[in-house]
């Protein structure tokens, strides 16, 4: 087991000459169900508050609602396409969000699909084109660690893809997906959040993914919802669809991570798309420290309870970073994977300084790369703004006098 500690300081300290920030126009929520109806109103009476107002009603094979603003699943009914009409969405960008509050599928493993219908660009013959289901699968598993969020081959690449593992049954935590549809990249991302913590992550295979779907690999356009449910007892706080990840993040369910991903960064993956916001973000103009993590909190703290006293509030690191050992540090003991910890209402901009000391680390004679920094969005002379990262790798070695710095931002 690989276990290092970070002591004193992990922080980002920003001295800032004013740049133009570019803004996304257009953002906004074309479809929100947040489940407020009576008890035992079916999914079609289910209010859209979103700005669609083509968009048909959803089936009722979705489920009924149990009055405590949850869409209940309770059967397996078998694919679903909501329409939506003249309201179909053209853009770069969009995402379909979903929250579940919890679900018990007792013994059985059950699948429950959901995500969107894109429809193939015109490449200069109408006829030829088509639609392809861009779907998410959430398989329950039997037990506490065995659940998974995945893709299958025809609904997203060719390939089957697991996105998230790790998920228990029953589960009273709950889960956040949100799928993103890069349509001018023609690529999608699933990103997670497990405990609706407020931190979504996206791992390495689920990221900046090629689509292929139905014999299509250029797709233009949202037009529908689809939804496919496979059993047992899902509760479900809300569904949403949107076309900034900052709108998404803010405008459906009452998922705890509303304001930590706000500033329109793209969530927990690398993909993004929001990154530059909606138009009402913050530049800081300023020197100051903005985020300071000294790790004093008692043992056992973990990641997520530990606060910054830097300028600005403290943002929400994710449990994935390790617990505090009650001296001072923080200790990393498990490869946990990529998360970002995004900066609510803020873009930084012009000179960004990140700094994190080590303390100590043992290996145990294996070999292990930790990575750090902060992801960079690219700018407005670029045809397709994304977000990448700017992140240096501490490369311990398995012998003596053979760890490393390096990283490979330049490309080199």
């Amino acid at each position: 087991m690989t276990v290092t500690k970070l002591t004193n300081y992990v922080f980002l300290a920003i001295f800032v000459v004013p740049l133009v920030i570019f803004q996304q126009t257009n953002a906004e929520i074309v479809l929100n169900y947040e489940f407020d109806e009576l008890e035992n109103t079916p999914a079609s009476s289910a209010q859209n508050t979103g700005t669609s107002t083509a968009t048909d009603a959803l089936p009722d094979s979705y489920g009924t609602i149990n009055g405590i603003g949850q869409l209940v699943i309770s059967a397996n009914e078998g694919r679903t396409n909501t329409n939506m009409g003249s309201d179909i969405v053209v853009t770069d960008n969009v995402f379909y969000r979903i929250d579940f509050s919890s679900w018990d599928t007792d013994s059985t493993q059950t699948h429950t699909k959901f995500g969107m219908r894109l429809r193939s660009a015109d490449l200069g013959d109408g006829s030829a084109r088509g639609n392809g289901s861009l779907c998410v699968r959430l398989s329950t598993g039997t037990g506490p660690s065995n659940g998974s969020v995945n893709v299958q081959p025809t609904e997203g690449s060719g390939a089957f893809i697991y996105a998230q593992g790790g998920i228990t049954n029953p589960n009273t935590a709950g889960l956040s997906v949100i799928l993103e549809a890069d349509l001018a990249n023609d690529t999608f991302t699933v990103f997670t959040d497990i405990g609706r913590t407020g931190t979504y992550s996206s791992s390495v295979v689920a990221t900046d993914i090629p689509l292929n779907i139905a014999g299509f690999t250029d797709f233009s356009a949202v037009n529908a919802l689809v939804f496919d449910t496979g059993g047992g007892v899902l509760n479900i706080d809300s569904i949403s669809l949107g076309t900034d990840f900052n709108e998404i993040l803010g405008g459906s369910g009452d998922d705890t991570g509303a304001g930590d991903d706000g500033s329109g960064d793209a969530g927990s993956g690398d993909a993004g798309s929001g990154d530059a916001g909606s138009g009402d973000d913050d530049i800081i103009s300023t020197p100051s420290v903005l985020f300071l993590y000294e790790f004093d909190e008692a043992l056992d703290t973990p990641a997520s309870s530990v606060t910054s006293t830097g300028t600005r509030d403290s943002l929400v690191l994710s449990d994935s970073y390790g617990s505090t050992n009650g001296n001072g540090q923080l200790v990393i003991s498990a490869d946990a994977g990529r998360v970002n910890t995004n900066i609510p209402g803020e873009v930084l901009s012009g000179l960004v300084f990140y700094r994190i000391d080590f303390d100590s680390w043992d290996s145990s004679g294996e070999q292990f790369n930790t990575k750090f920094g902060f992801r960079v969005r690219s700018g407005e002379t670029d045809d397709t703004p994304s977000n990448k990262f700017l992140e240096v790798s501490l490369t311990v070695n398995n012998s003596e006098n053979n760890a490393n710095v390096n990283t490979t931002a330049s490309g080199a």
